[in-house]
C-alpha cells in the first residue's frame, strides 16, 4: 500500500513539474463575446447657418470620446487577466436625424491610426454603416486597447443644417482572459 501511495506521489510530482505554474495559468482562460462602444452626441446649433454659402457647404463638427475596457461590464471582472483580443465588425449609426437634415460627411479615426472610416449622405432613412476596415489596421486598435485598456475615438464632418443627432461606434469583440491570476 506505502509502494502506490509513493508511486502516485511520484507520478503527481512528474505531472506537476512537466506542467509548471504557467501551463496551468494558459489552460486556465476564458473566452468572452461582446460589443466595445461609445456614444457621440452632436449639437450642431444654428449659429453660422445664415449664409448661402455656409447653407450649401455645411458646418463642421468633431467630437472625442474614449472606448475604456472597464466600462465594459462582461470585460470589467478581467480588467488585469486580458490575454487576446480580437475586433471585427465595426458598426456607425447616427440616431435623431430628422427629415431633410443630411450628414454631408462622417470620418471615424481611432488614436493616431488615421481615418478609419469615412462615410457619406447619411440621412434619416440611410443611417447605419459597416464599413470595410483591414486586418492589420483593427490589430493595431486591438493591440492597443490590450495594452492601454483604452482607445481615442474621433469623429468629425459636415453636416446640411443644424441638428441635434447620437453617433454610436460599435465593435465585436472576442476577448480571452486568464481566469487565475
Amino acid at each position: 500500500m506505502k509502494k502506490i501511495k509513493i508511486k502516485y506521489l511520484v507520478l503527481v510530482l512528474a505531472i506537476c513539474t512537466i506542467y509548471s505554474c504557467d501551463k496551468i495559468k494558459e489552460l486556465a482562460t476564458v473566452s468572452i463575446n461582446t460589443k466595445l462602444e461609445t456614444q457621440f452626441p452632436v449639437v450642431v446649433s444654428p449659429t453660422g447657418f445664415n449664409s448661402d454659402l455656409t447653407k450649401s457647404s455645411g458646418i463642421s463638427f468633431n467630437e472625442v470620446s474614449e472606448i475604456k475596457i472597464a466600462d465594459n461590464i462582461d470585460l470589467e471582472p478581467y480588467l488585469n487577466k486580458i490575454k487576446t483580443i480580437n475586433l471585427s465588425n465595426l458598426e456607425i449609426v447616427v440616431n435623431g436625424l430628422q427629415t431633410n437634415q443630411i450628414i454631408h460627411s462622417i470620418t471615424l479615426e481611432i488614436n493616431d491610426f488615421g481615418v478609419i472610416a469615412t462615410v457619406a449622405n447619411i440621412t434619416q432613412f440611410n443611417n447605419s454603416y459597416k464599413p470595410a476596415i483591414s486586418s492589420l489596421l483593427i490589430d493595431k486598435v486591438a493591440e492597443t486597447l490590450l495594452k492601454e485598456k483604452k482607445i481615442t475615438v474621433k469623429v468629425y464632418g459636415s453636416v446640411s443644417s443644424p441638428l441635434v443627432v447620437t453617433v454610436d461606434i460599435k465593435m465585436d469583440a472576442k476577448v480571452v482572459a486568464y481566469v487565475l491570476k
